[in-house]
């Protein structure tokens, strides 16, 4: 049996990057594996832009590997590979807004090329973790624990720091406020999280 220890190593943003950078000379077990790894996170951002009346998450989140599948000769290794992904996660989320906005429904139909895409290739043992984290109960209540009770700014904080992972000036940056008044608020949050035993994966390690 593995121990807290193997376990939270395994998590780790070191570990990411090491399967990470595998991705150049054994791109489909390597993406499997953070297709495992990032996959309740994604699905936990989605949630807390969007909601869960309109589109579902685990559209999003098929959506968001697919074009993640489509740009991997773009990704550069010495980039963590958490915040990579979510520059895909937060436009998908974007157009969805705007799609919403408009009272339309977002074109998640394959675009030319991607019938081909390598996530085809992941075997459906790997890829129905959307489908298992979609249903997963901790995972939802830690979305309706976020939309409750926080207010909108550690809302932002938490989905900035503690789900993107970026660093926390980059926080500090988009949001308007200092670094320290970023990291206070985060630290009072991240005291919150602890004691409610958030669902693993959902928060960056490195956070």
């Amino acid at each position: 049996r593995r121990t807290a220890r193997e376990r939270a190593a395994d998590a780790s943003p070191a570990t990411t990057q090491r399967l990470a950078k595998r991705l150049v000379d054994d791109p489909l077990d390597a993406l499997a594996h953070l297709y495992a790894r990032v996959t309740p996170a994604i699905h936990a951002y989605a949630s807390l832009r969007l909601g869960e009346r309109w589109l579902g998450p685990e559209d999003i989140v098929a959506e968001v590997w697919c074009r993640v599948s489509g740009h991997l000769a773009d990704y550069d290794p010495s980039r963590p590979f958490r915040g990579w992904v979510f520059g895909f996660a937060q436009r998908v989320v974007k157009e969805a807004q705007r799609a919403l906005a408009r009272s339309r429904t977002l074109d998640l139909r394959p675009k030319d090329g991607e019938a081909t895409s390598i996530m085809s290739l992941i075997p459906a043992a790997i890829t129905s973790v959307s489908a298992r984290v979609a249903h997963d109960e901790g995972i939802r209540r830690f979305v309706r624990w976020v939309r409750d009770e926080l207010s909108e700014y550690e809302r932002e904080v938490l989905l900035l720091r503690g789900i993107q992972g970026r660093a926390l000036a980059d926080v500090a940056k988009a949001l308007g406020r200092t670094e320290r008044a970023v990291t206070v608020c985060w630290a009072r949050i991240l005291a919150k999280v602890v004691a409610r035993k958030a669902p693993p994966d959902v928060l960056d390690p490195g956070a």
